[in-house]
């Protein structure tokens, strides 16, 4: 071969290299492209179908607040002669009491995806009514006795709600609001909110781990709670009251609703009652809380203890009668809260217990 051709043979040798090395390139290169179009794809479907997701159960959370709106309306309403009778007979359960955190069946369809859950705030534990002496003693159950920390959080308290700005001994003012990080100022003036209250000096150790939507209420003038209806938080804030005592409450009001202060004494030691009596009251309020909560699997119950933990969007509304729909006074999108859990969840749970006791 000559020379010539050898060159020839080369390059064309080299040109196909060339070329075979550039083709795989854009092989490559044509892959990847697509791979990250197919990624982004996929990536922009769950987006959407994400975002359409949280659009229907915004839709089906509205859905379900109404229809609660609407039972606390229908509950205002007259009941006719016959209702009266029947509801007026010995054992019988009033339907106000079902507003105590259980889950609510409406007479208006609501969405099956979502649990209705009402409390009556005559089951929380009113701020506004709140004086210096009782909260002396809800803090006692927490502060014990000692006598300046008891001082210091009440002349704290003091200090954040009277309209003036002289400091009381071992209180708080201006001065120290404004010397945390970040500064804020003291209200001088009624609560704005339940929350709030974490904000006054020595308050938030002591309430800080507490769900204060369940616990209180400013939309109260009574200085009592009905024990047919008080949140488990609030019952184990009051003064008095034994664990085992609070689960007696809440168990048995169940099968047959408190009548009365006799009732009580039945299922107190008297050294609780006398104590606790005059933290209790058998009336109701015209202040609700509404909580919507999706439907959820009872995994992580247990049989030893019948309440859930739950995510809520809840709204406190105040019903005037049942011409006028609700007015809100209060949204919290988001709250943890702590449910009695349905009779169908709570024997899951028990046979799951039982399982894992085999």
């Amino acid at each position: 071969m000559s020379r010539s051709s050898q060159k020839v043979s080369h390059w064309h040798s080299t040109e196909s290299g060339s070329i075979l090395i550039i083709v795989l390139w854009m092989v490559t290169l044509t892959a990847i492209i697509a791979t990250t179009l197919a990624t982004e794809i996929r990536l922009s479907s769950r987006i959407v179908h994400a975002q359409k997701q949280k659009v229907s159960e915004w839709a089906e959370t509205l859905e379900a607040l109404h229809s609660a709106e609407m039972e606390l309306m229908l509950h205002k309403m007259p009941l006719p002669v016959t209702d009266n009778w029947e509801s007026m007979k010995v054992g019988a359960r009033p339907a106000e009491l079902s507003f105590d955190g259980s889950a609510v069946t409406t007479a208006y369809p609501s969405p099956s995806s979502m649990n209705i859950h009402i409390f009556d705030h005559s089951g929380k534990i009113s701020l506004v009514a709140l004086t210096r002496n009782r909260l002396r003693m809800l803090l006692l159950k927490t502060v014990g006795d000692d006598e300046i920390a008891l001082e210091s959080l009440l002349n704290s308290w003091e200090d954040w709600i009277d309209k003036d700005s002289l400091k009381r001994i071992n209180g708080a003012e201006e001065k120290f609001y404004q010397a945390l990080t970040p500064p804020y100022l003291p209200r001088n003036g009624p609560l704005d909110s339940v929350e709030e209250i974490l904000d006054i000096r020595g308050f938030l150790p002591i309430f800080g781990a507490i769900e204060l939507s369940s616990a209180f209420t400013l939309h109260t003038t009574h200085n009592t709670i009905n024990p047919n209806l008080a949140t488990l938080e609030a019952l184990h804030l009051l003064p008095g009251l034994s664990a085992s005592s609070i689960e007696q409450i809440v168990s048995l009001r169940q099968e047959e609703p408190f009548q009365n202060m006799e009732a009580l004494t039945e299922i107190l030691p008297p050294e609780e009652f006398s104590v606790a009596r005059e933290w209790f009251g058998f009336h109701y309020s015209n202040t609700y809380t509404i909580a919507i909560v999706p439907h959820s699997a009872p995994e992580g119950h247990s049989a030893e203890n019948k309440r859930r933990p739950v995510i809520a969007y809840t709204e406190d509304v105040r019903v005037q009668g049942y011409k006028t729909p609700p007015t809100t006074v209060a949204v919290r999108p988001s709250v943890l809260l702590t449910l009695p859990t349905s009779a169908t969840e709570q024997l899951l749970a028990e046979q799951s217990h039982n399982k894992r006791g085999q």
